[in-house]
């Protein structure tokens, strides 16, 4: 699909650029111009130039929208075929106290909804999640945890269960078997990311308008902890954890 969308965008605009070049030569001869000619022959080149630009800029815009990375400015402009929900997500807060050095577990609960109702699998689908607890840092900045795993793909419209896991001494270092203060999750499909969304201590999507800003302050006036909080395929064989069903996760290489 990519390398026929780079055929077809080479093509149109290989044409749009003969079509340029042929309205420009039509009005040269073997006769040299004079001073006055080639005055009235650049201006009518930049008046062709400013008319075909801007056709050209849409089209490539609209041709490439479905592929712009993640990592773009802006890329929540540009739309993936499949957009993931978020149907809730479950915190662990049964192993208090004396248990509390087992793994705290994160579920998140979300479902791959297609455009298109022919589209059954949608692939490379990275999930953002960051966790963060008030009161743990003397000088009264959050203690916020982010970590991310990519499923290799998953079902449209069937609800599937993504785990994290917090370790159980760090849970116990700062005490945090409880709801966290603070979660946020980021999707992504193929590379096109969604807008951030902000977790409720339910569970649930808030809807804020503004939760990039949001977000992006919360993380201003937080310890951002990485590589601490783990996916299904990062746990140690001591973590002692069952899990029955899960995506298949992206394998993490160096590069």
């Amino acid at each position: 699909m990519k390398h026929s969308r780079k055929i077809l965008l080479g093509t149109i605009l290989g044409l749009g650029s003969l079509l340029f070049a042929g309205l420009i030569s039509a009005g040269q001869s073997d006769v040299p111009l004079s001073p006055d000619e080639k005055i009235a022959d650049q201006e009518m080149s930049n008046e062709l130039e400013s008319t075909f630009k801007p056709a050209k800029q849409q089209l490539m815009d609209e041709l490439l929208h479905t592929k712009i990375r993640s990592d773009s400015p802006n890329s929540e402009k540009f739309r993936s075929e499949v957009q993931i929900e978020c149907n809730q997500v479950k915190f662990d807060t049964s192993r208090l106290l004396v248990s509390m050095k087992k793994w705290g577990q994160i579920k998140i609960l979300l479902q791959a909804n297609g455009y298109n109702k022919n589209i059954k699998w949608a692939e490379n689908c990275e999930i953002k999640l960051y966790i963060g607890f008030d009161g743990c840092s003397p000088d009264g900045k959050m203690l916020l945890f982010k970590t991310s795993c990519t499923c290799a793909m998953l079902p449209a419209g069937e609800e599937q269960a993504v785990l994290f896991f917090l370790p159980g001494d760090v849970r116990k270092r700062y005490k945090l078997a409880r709801v966290p203060d603070y979660c946020a999750i980021r999707f992504s499909v193929d590379g096109v990311s969604q807008p951030i969304i902000i977790i409720n201590k339910d569970g649930k999507n808030t809807y804020l308008d503004n939760a990039h800003g949001l977000h992006r302050e919360t993380k201003k006036r937080s310890h951002v902890r990485d590589r601490i909080m783990r996916n299904v395929d990062q746990l140690p064989i001591y973590a002692d954890i069952s899990v029955p069903d899960h995506p298949t996760l992206l394998l993490e290489v160096d590069a």
